[in-house]
């Protein structure tokens, strides 16, 4: 045999050893880190096998003129570097392999990675401050990138429960994202960031919530118009919408978000007053006009205009909607006439018109039988009529001889007996029998007359002018006052819940005030305190009056408009709804149709 020489042994040997420490391959090509920012540690990965199955490290490359190298891990195991980058660019991050003997694979192949800038965190994050509990809140931020880059957001409503990330939007756009605190509390909401090349701005943006039982859940801030009219609300496969209708021109149409279903200014139109009514099926919306002398229907899906009736009309007051969809208006000088109106479909039809010959009231009511009752004026005898007519337009009954005279007359309202109540401008509470006989009456309360509702116990509920709320027993005697110049919701006819709860709004407080029908006060809500998410002092408010009267829907939120405030508010409130009353709130019904027989 023949023996090798000492130094061919020694070649061999050492290629043998060479060959059992080199890993079999180069490692993995350098995994891009999900997310990072400039001049923050990034982390990124490879992996390469061992052929003895030792440990290895990693040796990362950055592209910048700095290494890094890795702790050792199992062959197979991935492995990871950390680096921050001092600029922005475009780097190439190459990595190699070394186990515990010293032997080093290849360099991998090169991933390019680009280091941005990161999006601009925003000032401030939009949405409420004080919420309601287990309701859904939106909040949202503007996004901007100084590279035009697309960003993507993720809030972070709580400690350990964050949303998650969003779609890239274009830079400048609006991210949303909503969240529902089931316990009252003060939360932080925080934000982060990140463009499309996964460049994180971590969160140095901070919003403190606070969610209690009852708060602002959301108002019309962008449309920033003026009301006097309530809304009226209609339930469409299972979807609630709440139509209002403004000062300047506009007829609206919102979800119970607050979205914006539809906006339509009919041409030529000028400012609404009075609340909008539904038909009884809830596909049309009646409107009345004064300066423009017109009613319009639209169609409450889309807004579509569907005819208008202009006749000379000086309308005033809500239109009221009889048991067969027929439409009672009134109208003032230089006529004063109660007219009746079919809709036909495409056109209106003028079935009767009944000349009173004197003022009459800013809108008419009718009992559960279609009888429409109004009052009426005249002057200069300084008389104030109660007046029943019959559907076919026929006078059945008047009396003139115990309303005081009253310059501003409102429509009467309807109590479980089917007896009609009205006031004077003097605070008189009358009642009337249905045939015209007259039940009783108390002069000695101050009721404003156009704020008077009925629970299902039959009490009446009444606004008083003097800055306060009466509940009046079935037989006219005062069951409990609130304090004088306490509340002063003149002008507003309060809303009853479903919960035997009563709710007014108080503009010149700006709140929303709650009482049990016992008169006692359960909570006080400013709204502005609300939006803002701040506690002050209360303080009388020399803004403008407030017309419209609250409205409970069937989701459990309240609904009302302001004037000179923020519009269309809307409040959480629990889960009551409209009371099952004879007269629960103005013009009887979430709809707004005056007819004392309407179911909804």
């Amino acid at each position: 045999m023949r023996l090798r020489t000492p130094s061919a042994l020694l070649v061999c040997c050492a290629a043998v050893i060479a060959m059992m420490n080199c890993p079999t391959r180069a490692p993995s090509m350098p995994a891009v880190p999900f997310a990072g920012l400039v001049r923050d540690s990034l982390a990124f990965f490879t992996t390469a096998t061992d052929p003895k199955g030792g440990d290895i490290m990693f040796v990362f490359d950055w592209g910048d003129g700095s290494m890094s190298t890795s702790r050792f891990v199992q062959s197979g195991d991935t492995g990871y570097a950390c680096h921050s980058f001092e600029g922005t660019g475009v780097f190439s991050i190459r990595a190699k392999a070394v186990n515990r003997d010293g032997g080093e694979s290849d360099w991998s192949e090169a991933v390019e990675y680009t280091a941005t800038q990161p999006p601009v965190l925003p000032d401030t994050i939009l949405g409420p401050g004080w919420y309601g509990v287990n309701r859904w809140a939106r909040y949202r931020v503007v996004v901007t990138d100084p590279d035009g880059d697309s960003v993507a957001a993720k809030f972070i409503w709580r400690n350990g429960h964050e949303s998650a990330w969003s779609g890239l939007v274009a830079s400048g756009d609006t991210i949303t994202d909503s969240v529902k605190y089931l316990i009252p509390g003060v939360w932080t909401i925080q934000i982060l960031l990140r463009d499309k090349g996964n460049t994180i701005a971590r969160s140095a943006v901070r919003k403190q919530v606070t969610t209690t039982q009852v708060a602002v859940l959301w108002w019309d801030e962008e449309m920033e118009t003026d009301y006097e009219a309530s809304p009226a609300l209609r339930v469409r496969d299972g979807e609630l919408l709440i139509y209002t209708v403004s000062c300047e021109d506009s007829v609206e149409c919102h979800r119970a978000d607050g979205s914006l279903v539809w906006q339509v200014a009919p041409d030529p139109s000028g400012p609404f007053y009075y609340a909008p009514s539904l038909s009884p099926d809830g596909s049309r919306l009646y409107v009345s006009e004064v300066w423009e002398d017109a009613l319009y229907c639209f169609d409450a899906d889309d807004g579509a205009l569907i005819w208008t009736l202009h006749d000379s009309l000086c309308l005033s007051g809500t239109p009221a909607i009889g048991p067969d969809g027929e439409i009672y208006i009134v109208h003032c000088a230089p006529y004063t006439e109660l007219i009746k109106v079919i809709d036909e479909g495409g056109s209106p039809r003028i079935e009767w018109r009944l000349d009173m010959a004197v003022w009459i009231s800013d809108g008419v009511t009718l009992d559960r039988n279609g009888v429409v009752y109004l009052l009426t004026q005249e002057f200069p005898h300084d008389y104030t009529y109660l007046v029943a007519v019959s559907s076919d337009g026929m006078i059945l009954w008047q009396d003139s001889t115990h309303l005081a005279y009253s310059e501003h007359l409102y429509p009467p309202v309807i109590d479980a007996s089917g007896r009609i109540l009205a006031a004077d401008e003097d605070g008189g509470l009358y009642c009337f029998n249905p045939d015209g006989s007259f039940a009783w009456s108390n002069t000695e309360v101050y009721v404003y007359p156009g704020g008077i509702t009925v629970g299902p116990d039959n009490r009446i509920y009444a606004v008083g002018t003097e800055g306060d709320i009466y509940c009046i027993e079935p037989d006219g005697e005062v069951a409990w006052a609130t304090v004088p110049g306490g509340i002063d919701v003149m002008g507003n006819a309060p809303c009853i819940a479903s919960n035997n709860t009563l709710i007014a709004y108080d503009p010149d407080f700006d709140e929303i005030v709650c009482l049990d029908l016992e008169g006692e006060v359960l909570w006080q809500l400013s709204l502005l305190d609300s939006i803002e998410g701040v506690s002050r002092a209360r303080a009388r408010s020399d803004e403008g009056d407030e017309y419209s009267s609250p409205i409970i829907g069937p989701d459990g939120n309240l609904y009302l408009t302001s004037y000179g405030g923020l519009g269309l508010y809307c409040v959480s409130f629990g889960d009551a709804t409209l009371a099952d009353a004879p007269w629960p709130t103005y013009a009887h019904d979430a709809a707004r149709s005056g007819w004392a027989g309407r179911q909804e």
